[in-house]
């Protein structure tokens, strides 16, 4: 039903693989539920983007500035070419915990799906090493 940051993030911490607000249209249910059944995470683009917004507007401009530390590593690998297996090895954790951290990354930067967060991820990485 919310769109707000803290219900969106509170959810996938309690273990959400999807979550959609109620004032969606029927398509993107359908799409959540085909994702979620296919064991990827999915987030409602008026979720995303709501907040997004609200992540944007309560901390500081600049990716590193939005992001925790630990986002910004996943972040930081996905921008250099990682695979989300590459990223779980390389930290320590599972894959499900890395496309968390995936779908958090996309509500702060408010971006709307993985080739998205992927293309910006790359994008800020190939403008760092310039």
């Amino acid at each position: 039903m919310h769109s707000d940051l803290q219900h969106v993030e509170g959810a996938f911490a309690a273990g959400a693989l999807g979550y959609v607000t109620k004032s969606e249209f029927r398509g993107v249910l359908a799409e959540a539920i085909h994702k979620v059944c296919a064991g990827r995470r999915f987030v409602s683009p008026r979720a995303s983007r709501d907040a997004g917004r609200a992540a944007r507007g309560s901390q500081a401009c600049g990716t590193a500035a939005a992001l925790s530390a630990k986002e910004q590593e996943v972040y930081d690998m996905l921008g250099k070419g990682e695979g989300t297996f590459e990223i779980a090895a390389a930290m320590g954790i599972s894959t499900h915990t890395v496309e968390s951290y995936y779908a958090r990354i996309q509500l702060k930067l408010g971006l709307e799906g993985m080739y998205k967060l992927r293309r910006h991820a790359i994008d800020h990485f190939r403008r760092q090493s310039d």
